[in-house]
């Protein structure tokens, strides 16, 4: 089964995304902070992460940057999902590893479309 890890320090974002990323048969796991997060990649990589930018003890771009350097057979997925619209926290994101960018200001169907059109699910 594909695996998603939520990494998102507001309960409610971590319920919303939830039940968007099980409509695609996701197994889930959710954390609220990027720390948590890193803790649990270090013994379990999923297939996808969506992560906040704006979290305690570790931002997401100190995440971003510190998956890289965990030793693993392949990159999982990663969609930011931030409040942030700000252009250079965009390009920030995207340079420091992730493949998507989501404004939670967006239509949800916008993320929708991004986890359908993920290689997780395009690959089956």
């Amino acid at each position: 089964m594909r695996s998603c890890l939520i990494v998102d320090d507001s309960t409610t974002q971590r319920k919303l995304i939830r039940k968007i990323v099980e409509s695609y048969g996701f197994d889930t796991h959710e954390v609220c902070d990027g720390s948590e997060g890193m803790d649990f990649c270090e013994v379990n990589i999923p297939d996808m992460i969506i992560l906040d930018m704006n979290m305690p003890k570790m931002s997401g771009i100190e995440f971003l940057k510190a998956i890289e350097q965990i030793p693993k057979s392949y990159q999982p997925y990663i969609i930011v999902c931030s409040a942030e619209i700000d252009t250079d926290a965009i390009v920030a994101a995207v340079k420091a590893g992730a493949n998507q960018y989501h404004c939670k200001s967006s239509d949800v169907n916008r993320l929708r479309d991004k986890i359908a059109n993920s290689p997780c699910l395009l690959s089956e």
